[in-house]
């Protein structure tokens, strides 16, 4: 790789905890859930995983308290060689976990994210941001990096590009500028839908691109992907595949095109590449099923073929 092609992640880590229940209860109801189990969690630190696995150079940041908790879910990063000796600690008790509840084929989740302290950059991570290829985060865990709008606007004026996962409606003007301010936009169906309002479809893209978004990507589920530039508008279907588990598909499209991107793959190639790698992942158990080598994910598109 060339120097400073490496990505900075930021986001709030924590653990996912599963629990299974028979339905789910109404308002003012009661349900009994049963514990099934625990793995480390979270969008960005999943495609983290996913991309330091593929071979790519990743930097993880994040605000923790220090707990046997946390330091579990650091060692789990650096297993897919992910630096993280960035993070900042405060002595603040602010463990953060995911409920996941599984009610027969359908899935609840319950996000319990305590506010975290915007602790100031030292200057060795303010050059880190500065010299990064690409700064990824997801909307609404920006806030951990003080004075957001004009700290990322100093990391982009350095050179760095930002990547945003958006899967929740913006909830402020404040959010709603570093959506607008981000160079790579990665949307599911849900996101997507709920950020645009009232403007249709293309009406959007061609505000976001207008904005100076240079990439935008909206995931589809069953239906692929579209991919929209200020030149290419392309769609990609799935892979011929059965599905075993849908959990992790989308932060494992988002790693594999940032590092399709990185090794100077077309746009097409990224794309194709992408959705072979979040089509890997629904193959496999858990949410970082595609954490693989990238010979993994090539013998997968050789032996599997698009849905027309």
């Amino acid at each position: 790789m060339i120097p400073n092609n490496y990505i900075v992640a930021v986001s709030v880590l924590h653990m996912d905890e599963y629990y299974t229940a028979a339905r789910w209860p109404q308002m003012g109801d009661k349900a009994m859930l049963t514990p099934a189990g625990r793995t480390p969690g979270g969008s960005v630190a999943n495609a983290s995983s996913v991309c330091g696995a593929l071979g790519g150079q990743v930097f993880f940041y994040d605000v923790l308290s220090r707990s046997e908790a946390n330091d579990y879910l650091l060692r789990d990063l650096e297993q897919y060689h992910i630096d993280t000796s960035y993070v900042n600690f405060t002595e603040e008790k602010i463990d953060s976990k995911c409920l996941i509840i599984v009610t027969g084929e359908e899935k609840t989740i319950l996000c319990a994210m305590p506010r975290k302290p915007a602790m100031p950059l030292l200057p060795e991570q303010e050059d880190l941001f500065r010299n990064a290829s690409v700064i990824y985060t997801m909307l609404g865990a920006e806030y951990i990096i003080p004075d957001t709008m004009a700290a990322f606007e100093d990391f982009k004026r350095h050179g760095a590009r930002i990547a945003l996962d958006v899967e929740f409606v913006c909830e402020s003007t404040e959010q709603r500028r570093f959506l607008e301010a981000a160079d790579i936009l990665f949307f599911n169906q849900f996101g997507f839908r709920q950020n645009r309002g009232d403007l249709e479809e293309e009406e959007y893209l061609e505000y976001l691109l207008n904005k100076g978004t240079e990439i935008i990507v909206v995931t589809l589920g069953s239906s692929g992907c579209r991919i929209k530039t200020r030149d290419e508008d392309l769609r990609i279907p799935i892979y011929d595949i059965a599905v075993k588990d849908t959990n992790g598909a989308g932060d494992t499209f988002n790693a594999a095109f940032l590092y399709g991107i990185q090794n100077q793959l077309t746009l097409m190639e990224t794309g194709l590449f992408a959705t072979a790698a979040a089509n890997y992942c629904v193959t496999q158990d858990g949410p970082r099923g595609g954490a693989v080598a990238e010979s993994v994910i090539r013998r997968f598109m050789r032996g599997h073929h698009l849905l027309a």
